[in-house]
């Protein structure tokens, strides 16, 4: 006992293992019997029992000179007082349960003592603690039983037992059963069963005597000890019970060889005698192989063979079978095949790691695999791996099963003999090891042959092998639905093949899982449909209740496979667990906790005064769970998601930047029902806490949607500052309907609270004002209103009071109203300068909104000069690459791009990226924006491949964080508008059908990025010349958007001027003219001339007047144009620079050349002024006017400036405006008469023509003008010789 409390305990001396915790049936006799009652019934270690042993004996044994009475007195006295001090009544019965005031009996194991009938010699009797079938429990006192069972003749006195009348007298069993082997295995079997394994059965001798012999002359004593000794020879029925059970290795019999040969035998002989058997090593190693039995428990032989026969044979653990319900799953098996039986390997050991979480169908797989491949090995054990007791009595007893030879083999014999070259072909299965403390490599035959398979939940198990690991996940879609139509034994119907896949799907594709579900179907008749219905309500339920009527018997529900796990974990392991139930099961971040455990899990990214009843406990069971230690430390996390994980209960992946924590929904939905009801508001509230920190972290917002939409799917037990938070970053997806919905009921609350002058309410009018972009006059009433309360209560002055003025200056530039916008902001700015000063946050946020308002009014010095002190005073105070910087960059870039500088945009996103890339990660929010931004810079300079590509990309790393996201609709739509550029309709029809669908889903019908997708769309369908498509689209949309809004509406106005340009492609110009030309009145008088919806309403009705040639209405309009532009925006404005273009066009066209050169000259001067003088980037002005200068016959000038674009202009970027460019220069030569330089320059236009498409348009734009001569074509050989025959060639052709 002190091995094994060793083994269990070694830092713990004093946690003492008691023998009547550890064996399942004691039994003695005599002297043997006392001591049993003492282990067991008095529940005494082996040290005190040792010791009350000892001084019994000196009070009892020791005196020589005792009559038979005084010495059974004195033994009785003697038990009557360790009874005493015990707190057992002396009267207590052998078979009582009942507790006394120290000890308690229920528990303790069975055991009894023997006596024989005085008046009956050859018969003995049986005291026992427990009933038995067979005959009636002796009623008998505990101190009678011990003194009956050593009442050995003639030193003691007989013991009267029973009623006046049928009193029996019992005495000692020194006659015949000493030994009392046998009685214990009769009783063993007669208790538990005969089909009840043995794992160990242990046999105590009281030492081997001296040889017996009959001395001559002998006296009648000595005749009489001589005969007592032949009958009580304790070794001889040992020798008999080792002969038949020896073979099983389960009999461990230990008694002392020498030293006991004399009559009496002292104490301290006893000690040293026992002391020198122990030291010899032969007994040491029996003694191992002992406490190896011991601990393994593993049975090996029942009580029926060993009563009837012996023992029998050891016979090694049959495979289990396999499931009716198989389903073939291919690619773990074919990886299975190719790592253990088609690899050839013949110098090294074949090891395959199979994990996964629990019921995933690990155990199936290996049966699988060891039914099919048996036969190709001499050895094939299958292995319990539970912990490493079993491991080892598994291997010991497959060993064992060999041969009879091996019947003794120890745990290291055992895998000797595998390790030995003799036995080569063997297969061992490690089922189940899934204890994490479990160390497998120590219990694993080390050779260089053998085939090993290990099934477990603990992934870092993979550590073990260098060789193949497989994790096993749940099965695909077909494998499930084959098992749900086999186990609920239905033919397959292409009908339910759809509900079957969501029933599956509803599961997670768990083995375990899906057999339950067919089961359940086949005893209820129940369809897929009604299965789905009901586990919805009663997922618990149904999922803890087993599928019954499996071959394998194992009665598993998915449930109790994970409790398999869930009873090992730690309460710190558990509460994570429940706390991770309430978000999403899909890509939790977990910097989110690190990110709220730095702030005490405190913060408050939105305060109405109203943090709940449980905010303090919440806050508590947190740091419990992540600061147990007192303070946070990142270890802490890593180490419990790591634990998590060898459980196979969570896996994670790494994205943007963090870990993603990942749940099974099943283990999901578990692991939520095994919260204790009483805790589960706290530990939602402690979700809520968590989570609403998390939303103070800009660089998280793209991950935390989901598990805000978990967490408010059930609204009960969520404080209202954390509501608010919520539908703040909801609003920050753009869902407005369901942000504006939370934001209504929470205004209504806080209202209700606080009343209507508190700053509270302020805070959330400005909070539900943010969610009404389709009611913009509602939400300036609510900002208007939250601006007073902060006036009347904070001032004019307060930070709160200026950003909630900021917010109505942006709802006045929604409205179009930019000259109040403008004003509105260049108060607070003045009152950010004047009360915080220059280096303030809020001053600097000031002036960036107010440099976006300016951008896109089109005043872009002041609004580039306002930006560029914001990215000085972020890069003093926050450095170079914090992510303020980096917005303030972006925003630069815009400015440039904006300004028709794209060379510099792209530079100025391309270090942004980097630099991003580099401290966040490549596919971080931040560096997915600024790459969004650079592929729509890379598509306005006509690089649309590589624009492409970057947007493709894109498009995948937002889907795997969910395709309901604005971040990805917008992936999509930017790549629509690449595609629709290149001309590749059918694909941008696709993603834009896509982007429209969507956006009804999350924004509706009126929205109006809804529309300007509708829109799109339109403009997709009529480049592909499905115009029924479009006029049946805008028809309808139309209607919808007019009833709904009103004709004079801004978003009917848009519908109306997209059929405007739809009847104009169309070519019904009076139907175009006129939605057009009210379109742009009315959105001229709702919002001015320079809003970018009036300017493209503008462009629109110039396409409609200038192709029915009405040029003078064109003129007209391109004045007042003109006018507003300069007015409003100013000469450098982009706007103002496109306008001034289009003029000097419409005056070429009526033919009125000075007036269109003095135009066009400005324009370029303009364009040059605004790229630094690089004449590449104004190619539009030099195009417009040369063809000026050439119709009024100034070909010198024309062929100048062509010339000093072409030095500067690289073919790649704009290949067919460079070759048109090209041409037009030839027909220029052409008509100066300089036929040489017209024909190299011909040579010029061929060289840079790549396909055979481009060469005929080459060849028709030239035969507009005039085709070249024989007598042109031989000029051309002259200048250049016979090498250019073959473009020349190719050119005639």
């Amino acid at each position: 006992m002190y091995r094994i409390q060793y083994d269990r305990y070694p830092d713990d001396p004093d946690n003492v293992i008691l023998p009547c915790d550890y064996f399942d049936l004691c039994g003695g006799s005599d002297a043997g019997g006392i001591i049993v009652i003492m282990l067991i019934k008095l529940r005494m270690s082996v040290e005190e029992t040792s010791t009350e042993f000892g001084e019994m004996c000196r009070h009892v044994y020791e005196p020589a000179n005792l009559t038979a009475g005084e010495r059974t007195r004195r033994l009785r006295a003697y038990l009557e007082d360790l009874l005493a001090r015990k707190d057992v009544p002396l009267d207590a019965k052998l078979c009582d349960s009942v507790k006394s005031s120290g000890l308690d009996f229920s528990d303790d194991p069975p055991r009894f003592v023997l006596a024989r009938p005085r008046s009956n010699l050859q018969s003995f009797s049986t005291f026992r603690t427990y009933h038995i079938r067979a005959e009636r429990t002796i009623s008998i006192s505990v101190i009678d039983a011990t003194l009956a069972t050593c009442a050995a003749h003639p030193s003691f006195l007989p013991v009267a037992v029973g009623p006046e009348g049928r009193r029996t007298e019992y005495i000692g069993t020194t006659l015949g059963v000493n030994n009392p082997i046998r009685q214990v295995i009769s009783e063993a079997h007669a208790l538990f069963g005969g089909d009840t394994f043995v794992a160990s059965l242990v046999s105590l001798g009281a030492g081997e005597q001296r040889t017996i012999s009959i001395p001559e002359n002998a006296s009648t004593q000595e005749l009489t000890i001589a005969l007592q000794s032949m009958v009580a020879d304790c070794e001889r029925v040992a020798n008999e019970a080792a002969i038949q059970m020896g073979n099983l290795g389960i009999y461990s019999r230990f008694s002392v060889k020498q030293g006991f040969q004399a009559g009496y035998i002292s104490l301290a002989t006893i000690y040293s005698a026992t002391s020198d058997y122990l030291d010899d090593p032969e007994v040491s190693s029996k003694l191992e192989q002992c406490i190896t039995s011991l601990e393994i428990r593993q049975g090996l032989t029942t009580l029926e063979q060993l009563k009837y026969s012996g023992g029998g044979r050891v016979v090694h653990k049959s495979f289990p079978p396999i499931t009716a319900n198989y389903v073939e799953r291919h690619e773990p098996w074919n990886i299975m095949i190719q790592a253990l039986i088609e690899l050839k390997s013949d110098d090294n050991q074949k090891l395959l790691v199979i994990s996964g979480l629990g019921g995933c169908g690990k155990s199936t797989l290996v049966t699988r695999f060891a039914s099919e491949y048996q036969s190709r090995f001499d050895y094939f054990f299958f292995i319990d791996a539970t912990s490493e007791w079993t491991i080892r009595a598994d291997l010991v007893q497959s060993v064992r099963s060999i041969s009879p030879q091996y019947s003794q083999v120890t745990f290291d014999g055992a895998l000797s003999f595998f390790t030995s070259p003799r036995s080569k072909k063997w297969a061992l299965i490690y089922d189940n090891a899934d204890d994490v403390s479990l160390r497998l490599a120590s219990l694993l035959p080390s050779a260089n042959h053998g085939v090993i398979l290990v099934t477990t939940r603990n992934r870092s198990l993979a550590q073990i092998t260098s060789g193949v690991h497989l994790e096993l996940d749940v099965m695909s879609k077909s494998e499930a639905v084959e098992v749900l139509v086999r186990s609920s034994k239905r033919e397959k119907n292409r009908d339910d093949i759809s509900s079957l896949e969501e029933l599956a799907a509803e599961v997670g594709y768990l083995p375990v899982a899906l057999v339950q579900a067919g089961c359940y179907m086949f005893q209820t008749g129940c369809s897929a449909e009604e299965y789905i219905h009901v586990l919805r309500k009663h997922r618990k339920d149904l999922m803890g209740t087993a599928a019954t009527g499996q071959r394998d018997k194992s009665h598993r529900s998915a449930y109790s496979a994970f409790d398999m796990s869930y009873e090992k974990l730690s309460p710190q392991l558990r509460d994570f667990l429940h706390l991770i139930s309430f978000f999403h099961p899909a890509n939790l971040p977990s910097a989110i906790i690190s990110f709220a455990a730095k702030a005490d899990f405190r913060l408050k990214p939105v305060d109405l005064g109203e943090q709940g009843d449980l905010f303090e406990g919440s806050i508590e069971f947190l740091r419990s769970v992540f600061c147990p230690s007192g303070s946070w430390q990142d270890r802490t996390l890593h180490q419990i998601l790591a634990d998590l994980q060898n459980y196979s209960l969570i896996s994670h992946g790494f994205a943007y930047g963090t870990t993603l924590i990942r749940t099974h929904p099943l283990i999901h939905s578990w692991a939520n029902d095994r919260i204790p009801l009483e805790r589960v508001r706290l530990i939602k509230t402690a979700a809520c806490r968590l989570l609403a920190c998390a939303c103070a972290d800009g660089a998280l917002e793209g991950h935390l949607m989901a598990h805000i939409d978990a967490l408010i799917s059930t609204p009960d037990h969520i404080a209202l500052d954390d509501q608010a938070t919520f539908a703040q970053k909801t609003r920050a997806m753009d869902r407005f309907t369901e942000a504006e919905t939370m934001w209504q009921r929470i205004y209504k609350e806080v209202l209700k609270l606080h009343g209507s002058s508190s700053l509270f309410v302020a805070t959330a009018a400005l909070g539900w004002a943010d969610t009404l972009v389709s009611n913009l006059d509602e939400m300036r009433n609510l900002e208007t209103n939250a601006i007073e309360i902060f006036i009347t209560l904070l001032g004019p002055c307060n930070p709160q009071t200026l950003k909630a003025t900021m917010c109505l200056a942006a709802t006045c530039w929604r409205q179009g109203h930019y000259s109040e916008a403008e004003a509105l902001e260049r108060q607070v700015l003045e009152n950010c300068l004047k009360e915080l000063g220059e280096n303030d946050d809020v001053t600097t946020d000031a002036k960036a909104a107010l440099s976006s308002t300016l951008r896109s009014i089109g005043r872009f010095e002041e609004s580039e000069r306002l930006q560029r002190e914001v990215l000085q005073y972020r890069i003093r105070v926050y450095g170079e690459s914090h992510p303020a910087v980096m917005d303030s960059m972006s925003e630069l870039a815009c400015l440039e791009m904006y300004q028709g500088r794209f060379e510099k945009a792209e530079n100025i996103f391309r270090t942004v990226i980097e630099k991003q890339q580099a401290s966040l990660g490549k596919e971080h929010p931040a560096s997915i924006g600024a790459l969004s931004a650079l592929s729509l810079v890379l598509m306005k300079q006509n690089k649309l491949k590589e624009a492409e590509e970057i947007q493709r990309w894109l498009l995948q790393v937002e889907k795997r964080g969910g395709q309901s996201r604005p971040s990805f609709i917008q992936s999509m739509a930017n790549l629509a508008q690449t595609l629709f550029r290149m001309k590749k309709y059918a694909d941008a029809s696709k993603f834009q059908r896509h982007v429209l669908r969507a956006q009804i889903r999350a924004l509706g019908n009126h929205h109006p990025q809804t529309l300007n997708t509708l829109l799109y769309l339109v403009d997709i369908y009529q480049a592909q010349g499905r115009l029924a498509k479009c006029h049946i689209l805008l028809s309808t949309t139309y209607i919808e958007i007019r009833s709904h809004y009103g004709r004079s509406h801004p978003e009917t106005l848009k519908i109306m001027q997209g059929l405007s340009r739809f009847y104009l492609r169309a070519r019904q110009f009076t139907k175009a003219a006129r939605y057009g030309r009210y379109s742009l009145l009315k959105m001229y008088e709702k919002m001015g001339a320079m809003h970018p919806n009036t300017l493209n309403f503008a462009r629109n009705l110039l396409s409609i007047y200038r192709s029915r040639g009405h040029h003078r209405l064109a003129f007209f309009l391109l004045l007042k144009w003109v006018q507003a532009s300069f007015q409003e925006r100013g000469e450098s404005a982009e706007g103002t620079k496109e306008s001034i273009m289009e003029l000097g066009l419409t005056l070429f066209t009526l033919k009125r050349y000075r007036d269109a050169e003095k135009i066009q000259t400005y324009a370029l001067e303009q364009a040059l002024q605004s790229s630094s003088g690089k004449i590449k980037a104004c190619w539009r002005e030099v195009k417009h006017l040369s063809a000026t200068f050439d119709a009024q016959r100034l070909y010198c000038k024309a062929k100048t400036l062509r010339k000093g674009l072409f030095a500067s202009w690289d073919p790649q970027s704009n290949p067919k405006d460079y070759l048109r460019l090209q041409i037009d220069q030839y027909n220029t030569l052409h008509k100066m008469g300089l036929k040489k330089e017209a024909i190299l320059q011909l040579d010029c236009i061929i060289g840079c023509a790549s396909t055979l498409k481009s060469m005929v348009q080459i060849v028709h734009m030239a035969e507009k003008q005039r085709k070249p001569s024989p007598r042109q074509l031989r000029d051309f050989e002259d200048v250049e010789g016979s090498s250019i025959q073959a473009k020349r060639n190719t050119f005639e052709s």
